[in-house]
């Protein structure tokens, strides 16, 4: 942490990683930093994802294969794309946005911009943890993804190519070199993209509240406070919160979904949408797996935690405040005792979790300072890369708060900045 005399006061709205690991960069970079949460720090949607550091994961959601892929799963009950019924009006407007963003060459815009946060991702991650003394909370455990089906095996060469042409280690296995790997897999598997280098937390949540713990015991404040209104007095931040009002010289917003709502009092209209993602973790099971496996015919991922053995999946798209659908937890177990035979899902007693991923339609983040009020930053929209993205958007975003032009991180993203831009839509 910086010793220096601090550089001023900053609020930040949203204690899940985004919100955690920039209060951290912020913090090395000498600022005294406040977190603003309604709720305690990370059990909103950083509570329960994957727990993948995924930069295997380049491409933008809105592709051919990926509409052509829902359309055809429109009527399965265990399709992994959703809509609920109460969101089905609000969600055309923002569904238009997204097919615009079809076009190739939207594609490749976002693919370069998704590929340049992820190349800088691992190493952010580490030097994090390793300035916080959690260098423990991150393994490499290998990927795997699988296909159930022969003729998916042009799907898996391109998937391998594309990895390739990244710099990422890949190959891909069949029959019996699938199980070798992973002998916990159903046989029904024909083969598999296999990434050795592949990481992984041993949990996303412990991760995030020993990151947390960091940041408080080098002089951060937390307040478990709702932000109800932004001011901006003499190019200054007012807070009015549930707990009272407070006055900063900046404010970060990294609220994830909840963001749209709090920008829209400064004139910003965000097309952000809640793309919600279910799981089951299983802290007894009685089949152990040891990578990650990813099914890409079920859309679906399995996580090796030090809680226990998770099932991951679903893009929901419904209101941030919708129940969570029962069904879905069903439909993971089907799921996993699919693919780990003998794994008797419904003889356990999982825990179960739903969480808003906050997704734009160009699938990449708003990483910005707002246009009209230079003192407020915003960090949010990383759709299913938050945890991976987390701590080099942190870097970026304090290095724009800082407005040091020199700095390295702005230096290293210069050709893609504009990808993150609250205006680009």
């Amino acid at each position: 942490m910086n010793q220096d005399q601090p550089k001023g006061t900053v609020a930040i709205v949203g204690s899940g990683i985004i919100g955690i690991t920039t209060a951290l960069e912020l913090q090395e970079a000498g600022y005294q930093v406040t977190l603003f949460d309604k709720t305690e720090p990370a059990t909103e949607t950083s509570y329960g994802n994957a727990s993948f550091l995924a930069i295997e994961l380049i491409d933008p959601q809105a592709t051919v294969g990926n509409i052509v892929s829902a359309v055809k799963q429109l009527f399965s009950e265990n399709a992994a794309l959703k809509v609920t019924p109460d969101h089905l009006l609000s969600f055309i407007p923002w569904s238009i946005k997204f097919l615009k963003e079809v076009a190739s060459s939207r594609q490749d815009k976002s693919r370069k911009a998704i590929v340049a946060l992820n190349k800088h991702s691992i190493n952010a991650w580490k030097s994090l943890l390793n300035r916080s003394n959690c260098e423990e909370m991150v393994r490499k455990s290998g990927y795997l993804q699988v296909w159930e089906k022969s003729s998916s095996i042009k799907q898996a060469e391109n998937c391998q190519k594309a990895l390739q042409a990244q710099g990422i280690e890949c190959e891909i296995l069949k029959d019996a070199a699938v199980f070798e790997k992973e002998p916990a897999l159903s046989r029904d598997i024909k083969h598999a993209l296999y990434c050795p280098e592949s990481v992984q937390l041993l949990d996303p949540y412990e991760t995030a509240v020993a990151l947390f713990d960091r940041f408080v015991q080098q002089g951060g404040n937390f307040k478990q406070s709702e932000v109800k209104q932004i001011s901006t007095p003499n190019q200054r931040v007012g807070l009015s919160t549930s707990s009272g009002d407070f006055d900063f010289d900046k404010l970060v917003v990294c609220a994830g979904v909840w963001s749209k709502k709090l920008l829209e009092q400064l004139g910003l209209d965000i097309p952000l949408v809640a793309e919600r993602g279910y799981h089951l973790t299983f802290p007894e099971s009685p089949v152990k797996f040891k990578r990650l496996i990813m099914s890409a015919d079920r859309h679906v991922m399995l996580t090796p935690l030090k809680t226990g053995m998770r099932i991951t999946g679903f893009a929901e798209f419904a209101n941030v405040d919708s129940k969570p659908v029962a069904k879905r937890y069903d439909t993971l177990s089907k799921h996993i005792n699919a693919i780990i035979p003998n794994f008797d899902a419904d003889k356990q007693q999982p825990s179960k979790w739903m969480g808003n991923r906050s997704t734009l339609p160009d699938s990449l983040p708003v990483i910005d300072l707002h246009p009209e009020h230079p003192q407020i930053g915003m960090v949010f929209g990383h759709q299913h890369l938050g945890l991976t993205q987390a701590p080099i958007s942190a870097k970026i975003i304090t290095a724009l708060i800082d407005g040091d032009k020199s700095n390295q991180t702005l230096a290293d993203f210069k050709d893609v900045l504009s990808s993150f831009s609250v205006n680009r839509f």
